[in-house]
């Protein structure tokens, strides 16, 4: 198998009988496996690491056995997320000005258009489909109480203007790669930041940046799993020698709306960036290590693609009929 270890089938018998613990490699597997994952080169996602903090066997089975393959319904979930993506670049790249309360309609307006060529190039036909692309770009014949999440990402680009942000000059999709360092061992990490924002700091000195991540489903939570801000904010910094003074996650879909911050009640953003990198240099230790194993929770069991040959998946919820 990869690295030495077991392959898929052989991995799906060792979980299947009862004298194996699924995630514990030994002997000559572990050795294997630390010298594949503890070389200087070493390059981790921050996915990869947000995967493996939530539970270190689905990281093995998914990032390293590469057993998953995306279904149908993934799939089209993920074409949702990209062409949003693509509608909110493509309108902070054209619009060319702030969006402010006298000129939100005709921003609304615009951004409407793209969002109709974005989602009818995809040439995409299922209802589901036909039905996002009405909702995002307000193309519904029942306006009632209707919630418009292009309109609100609008109010929200108006409020980044007020507070001082150069909202319509920001960095869109911007390629960043960092490294993280603890007690003698680094890995790399790189990835794309979906948009950066920047203002004059009050003291005159270093500007002040932003990380925005955008999200059509649920946004991570702050329970230390989320690393992928805190490792953008941190590499951002070093190549623009920019001052970090907030990131958020902006939750963009069709029933909500808003931002969620990946931080702990009160901490501070700098505290937070801290805490992110200390949590993905531990997840990088334990992937060398070979400690692999399975972490349920009731939540992330229901949904994980492994659940029906993982012992140690929390049964109760599956759901009737799973």
């Amino acid at each position: 198998g990869a690295a030495g270890l077991p392959d898929a089938a052989s991995v799906i018998r060792r979980i299947k009988s009862a004298e194996t613990e699924p995630g514990v490699f030994e002997g000559e597997a572990k050795e294997i496996f630390s010298k594949a994952y503890g070389v200087r080169s070493l390059y981790l996602s921050p996915t990869s690491i947000e995967t493996y903090l939530k539970c270190p066997y689905k990281w093995y089975l998914d990032k390293h056995l590469r057993l998953f393959t995306p279904s149908d319904i993934d799939s089209f979930v993920l074409r949702k997320g990209t062409v949003v993506h693509a509608v909110l670049e493509e309108f902070v790249k054209t619009y060319g000005k702030p969006v402010t309360d006298e000129n939100i309609e005709d921003a609304y307006a615009y951004i409407r258009q793209i969002a109709r060529e974005k989602f009818v190039a995809e040439k995409i036909n299922p209802p589901e489909w036909a039905a996002d692309a009405a909702w995002y770009s307000d193309d519904v014949d029942d306006v009632h109480g209707h919630y418009r999440p292009l309109y609100e990402f609008l109010k929200h680009e108006a409020k980044l203007a007020k507070e001082g942000w150069e909202a319509w000059k920001s960095r869109t999709e911007y390629d960043v790669n960092g490294m993280v360092e603890k007690d003698g061992f680094s890995f790399r990490y790189g990835g794309q930041i979906d948009r950066v924002v920047e203002r004059d700091s009050s003291d005159g000195k270093a500007r002040e940046f932003c990380i925005i991540d955008y999200k059509t489903g649920t946004p991570p939570t702050d329970d230390g799993t989320a690393v992928q801000l805190p490792l953008y904010a941190a590499a951002y910094c070093r190549e623009s020698g920019g001052s970090p003074d907030d990131g958020y996650y902006y939750q963009i879909g069709v029933k909500e709306i808003g931002k969620s911050s990946f931080k702990k009640k009160g901490e501070l953003f700098d505290s937070a960036i801290s805490r992110g990198l200390e949590n993905a240099a531990s997840a990088a230790a334990g992937i060398r290590d070979a400690q692999l194993r399975p972490l349920p929770a009731k939540d992330a069991c229901k949904y994980c693609p492994y659940k029906r040959f993982c012992k140690s998946a929390v049964k109760s919820s599956w759901g009737d009929g799973q």
